[in-house]
């Protein structure tokens, strides 16, 4: 854990030469406990991110495709609680539901919104 926390695996390293061909490594310097704790939490945080990630897709593939459509990364809408879209220009789309909400169309997902709405 303390080898991690010291840097990325890319970051240069450090050496000193001893006059000979072959380089020798210098010890790395020694991490406070609050260092180490600071990487295990940044450490947490990308796991949990990674793992919402991979449960979100899972959760759509769970999903009726022929009922819900993924209308943006973060939105995920009952077909039939679509009213319409609307172009609000500059390659803007939403969609108006039909309780009043207007939801933006992400570009990745706006042509399976557009083929659904029949345009």
């Amino acid at each position: 854990m303390l080898e991690e926390a010291t840097g990325a695996s890319w970051a240069p390293r450090q050496f000193a030469t001893n006059g000979e061909a072959e380089p020798v490594r210098r010890a790395p310097t020694a991490l406070s406990s609050e260092q180490v704790r600071a990487a295990t939490i940044a450490s947490l945080r990308a796991l949990m991110l990674i793992r919402s990630y991979r449960v979100r897709g899972h959760l759509e593939a769970r999903l009726d495709p022929a009922r819900f459509i993924r209308l943006h990364r973060s939105t995920i809408v009952r077909r039939d609680r679509i009213a319409g879209l609307r172009h609000d220009g500059f390659g803007v789309w939403c969609a108006d539901l039909t309780n009043g909400e207007s939801v933006r169309i992400g570009r990745t997902f706006l042509a399976d919104a557009k083929a659904m709405a029949g345009r």
